[in-house]
């Protein structure tokens, strides 16, 4: 077999220690940088037959057109819109498979969080600490009388479903079609979005971006939300427009949003939703930190497809360009 030649563009050095340890019949260069910051061009190997690159989703154009002789390309990410359009486009594609485990506890714990933060009233508890205001807020309504309905059964809503049931919580679930094996942590399921919008006091978007859920939430569709939930969004960023969720707010229809995912990130200055009550802007990060555990899965599952790549074995996670997922 011929040299193979492995970029990493990754955000821990731990990854790419986990990865020189375990792979050795490979030339491994490497490039740490920040999750979100995209290396300068001088900081790349000058190199001419790369065939894999391990790296972040956002740098997938830039890549292929410094290295078009890559042959796969495995995505740190979960989701994959900002290198489907570039993907698209050319005419020799390569292999693009995308991370599918690791972020699942991240992001069902930074929900949960969040969950607790508005039922317990903490953010209120901490403006009224403020001013020095003691205020009663009465009893606090049990997580075991609370309903989830979660947009999207991959493995993050999974994990998410797990997490809530351990409080008891009632959960429902929206999926494409009916599945075959039902788990023991989702209590309904349903292939209509307005089964989970009138029974559910979170709702919570994990799905990707593509045709089908492109502006899913858009709209008017919150306004026959019964219960004036909460809605969480740890998917992407088009599932719900700036100004869906603003009208949604001053409706009336929602109570909150906690958005982890916007159209244009970094979300600009002048964006609405900073200021607007009832929003919480968090920068993308409800899948970190990369931790120790974190970093061996990714960089165990890069190593698991590099495996099935050189024995020719169809790889785990591959991106269907027709389902853009």
């Amino acid at each position: 077999m011929s040299e193979i030649i492995v970029l990493l563009l990754v955000p821990s050095k731990i990854l790419v220690d986990y990865i020189r340890q375990h792979l050795q019949n490979a030339t491994i260069y490497s490039v740490v940088r920040k999750y979100g910051v995209p290396p300068a061009e001088e900081q790349l190997p000058d190199l001419s037959k790369v065939e894999i690159c391990f790296g972040a989703e956002y740098l997938f154009d830039a890549i292929m057109k410094k290295y078009p002789t890559i042959k796969w390309f495995h995505s740190l990410s979960a989701g994959n819109s900002k290198a489907m359009a570039s993907l698209m486009k050319l005419k020799e594609r390569p292999l693009y498979t995308k991370n599918i485990k690791a972020y699942d506890q991240n992001m069902s714990q930074f929900i949960i969080t969040h969950i607790l933060c508005h039922e317990k009233r903490i953010l209120e508890n901490y403006k009224n600490q403020q001013v020095k205001q003691w205020t009663d807020f009465g009893n606090f309504r049990s997580l075991s009388d609370v309903t989830i309905g979660i947009l999207g059964l991959g493995i993050i809503g999974k994990s998410v479903a797990d997490l809530c049931k351990i409080f008891n919580m009632k959960t429902w679930a929206m999926t494409r079609v009916e599945p075959t094996e039902k788990l023991s942590s989702i209590d309904h399921y349903s292939q209509n979005l307005e089964d989970i919008l009138v029974n559910c006091d979170y709702i919570v978007a994990c799905l990707p971006s593509t045709p089908a859920t492109r502006g899913i939430l858009n709209g008017g569709v919150l306004s026959i939300c019964r219960k004036k939930p909460v809605v969480i969004n740890v998917g992407r960023g088009d599932l719900i427009n700036e100004d869906s969720v603003i009208t949604a707010l001053r409706s009336g229809w929602i109570t909150n949003a906690v958005l982890d995912a916007f159209e244009k990130e970094p979300l600009p200055q002048s964006s609405r939703l900073w200021t607007e009550p009832g929003v919480i802007v968090s920068p993308h990060c409800s899948f970190q930190p990369y931790g120790q555990q974190e970093c061996e899965e990714l960089a165990q599952g890069f190593l698991d497809n590099y495996h099935r790549y050189i024995s020719g074995q169809k790889l785990i996670g591959l991106v269907s360009i027709d389902k853009q997922y």
